[in-house]
Parts: C-alpha cells; sequence; structure tokens
C-alpha cells in the first residue's frame, strides 16, 4: 500500500491534466479520486491498525512492532489528506507554498525525533511521523483557506 503511486498521479498527472484539458476535467477526475484514494486509505489504515499483531506475526515476528504499526497506520490517511491538498494547490500554481510547508514539515519532524526517539524509541518515532503528518494537513488547509480553495475541493465532489 505504498502511497506513491497516489501521490504520482496527484501530484503531476492532475496539474498537467488541468492545463491541457482544462480544468472541468480534471477537477471532475481530482474530485472523484479524492473520495477514492481517502476511501480506500482510510480502509487501509484500519485493516493496518486492527491487523497489526496479525501483520506484524507474519512477518517481522517482533511484537514490541504492534503498537508502532498502529500509530503509523494513521499517518498513511494524514497522508493521502495531505497529497490531495498538495494537489490542489499544485493545480492553482501554489508550488513554492507547499515547498515551503514540507520545509516546515521537515523541520519538524526532525525536532520531534530529536525529541521523542531518546524517551520513547521507534514508539516516539511513529508519534512523530504521525504528529508531523497532522500538523501539515492543518497548514495545507490554511494555505487552501487563504486562497480560497476550499470551495474548490466541495466543488469537484459534487456537495
Amino acid at each position: 500500500a505504498s502511497p506513491a503511486l497516489p501521490a504520482a498521479v496527484f501530484s503531476g498527472l492532475l496539474p498537467m491534466l488541468a492545463v491541457l484539458t482544462g480544468k472541468g476535467m480534471a477537477n471532475r477526475f481530482r474530485g472523484g479520486s479524492l473520495v477514492l484514494f481517502t476511501s480506500v486509505a482510510f480502509v487501509i489504515t484500519l485493516f493496518m491498525y486492527f491487523g497489526a499483531p496479525l501483520i506484524i506475526d507474519l512477518t517481522f515476528q517482533f511484537p514490541d512492532s504492534v503498537t508502532v504499526l498502529r500509530i503509523l497506520s494513521w499517518s498513511f490517511t494524514l497522508f493521502m489528506f495531505n497529497t490531495v491538498a498538495e494537489s490542489v494547490l499544485y493545480g492553482h500554481h501554489l508550488e513554492r507554498s507547499v515547498l515551503w510547508v514540507r520545509a516546515v514539515g521537515l523541520i519538524i519532524v526532525i525536532l520531534a525525533n530529536v525529541w521523542l526517539a531518546p524517551l520513547y524509541g521507534a514508539v516516539g518515532t511513529a508519534v512523530a511521523t504521525t504528529i508531523t503528518e497532522g500538523l501539515l494537513l492543518i497548514m495545507l488547509c490554511g494555505l487552501l483557506m487563504k486562497h480560497h480553495l476550499l470551495k474548490s475541493i466541495s466543488t469537484e465532489l459534487g456537495t
């Protein structure tokens, strides 16, 4: 369940479609993809969360990893929401703003890991990653509100 493919679709293909085919088609595709990707991400998150003991038992057989996987499972859904928000921002030529948000996110995750990893080990790094994804979502939503693009997302969803 690698987030690379959805990220590539949202970050690379959709802004290009908006330029080549007109914003209407790209927005409809993005709206449908938003529902699909976030729904799939949430199902995968629930599977990882509740299936963590089985997943760990079938793979690494390191029981202490169950807590780490459960915490990280929520960062997957947050990552998908962030990818969608970035796509909307890219489609409106706000790449520099996204870059700044990502740079702040990098600083946050580094500082959080420096603080939490020595205290809590792998669980601390999982918490740092999940918190960072949540803060990135808040910052990206702030950008969407600043540029009046939340309405764009609701229009894409047909609401």
